[in-house]
């Protein structure tokens, strides 16, 4: 979402370290899974569940039934409400690094809080430096975006 003003308002901003690139991933990562779902999943690099929608998709329509369409349609719905953390893990595990996390709720208040941004960053420091496990990171990260 944008604020009139070309700047991103709700959600997380991403950088490339290799480039300096920049993507902003908010709700639009529902709506873009919910509409283009294959298309979606193959632009954001999602390869591993392209692969599991594909395979489901292939099962329900073998079984040409009514029960094979209400699978299809509830991991679609599944997907849909789970597009953004998706995105947001794709870009973590490729090394992006977290560079903001906008929240648009103008009544939240986090002062003395570290945001979420914030505590990602800070994992993923000491998963770097060699403090945390690759469990251990997982375990929080889990922790921090629940």
């Amino acid at each position: 979402m944008s604020d009139g003003r070309g700047r991103n308002v709700g959600g997380y901003t991403f950088e490339n370290p290799t480039n300096g690139h920049r993507e902003h991933v908010g709700s639009a990562a529902s709506w873009g899974m919910f509409f283009l779902g294959f298309i979606y999943m193959a632009y954001k690099g999602l390869w591993n569940h392209l692969f599991i929608m594909a395979f489901v998709a292939a099962l329900s329509f073998r079984m040409l039934d009514d029960a094979g369409f209400l699978v299809l349609g509830a991991v679609w719905l599944l997907y849909t409400a789970w597009a953004q953390r998706l995105v947001i893990n794709s870009y973590l595990v490729r090394g992006w690094r977290l560079v903001s996390h906008d929240d648009s709720d103008e009544d939240r208040e986090d002062v003395g809080e570290a945001t979420i941004a914030d505590e990602l960053s800070r994992l993923i420091a000491m998963r770097n430096a060699g403090d945390l496990t690759e469990e251990e990171f997982r375990q929080g990260k889990a922790r921090v975006l629940s």
